[in-house]
């Protein structure tokens, strides 16, 4: 699921609705400065799902 797929709210959080079977969500991140510089990050399993 993509950002996009989300809710963004005016305070920076995100509301997720993540299919009924999921478990943990992954995270992926990625910025580019105008300097050319960039990173990306991925943290699988970043957090469990209730």
């Amino acid at each position: 699921m993509a950002l996009g797929d989300g809710v963004r709210g005016s305070d920076g959080r995100f509301r997720l609705d993540a299919p009924g079977k999921a478990s943990f969500v992954s995270l992926r991140a990625s910025a580019k400065d105008d300097a050319g510089n960039s990173v990306k990050q991925t943290v699988i399993r970043a957090f469990g799902l209730r």
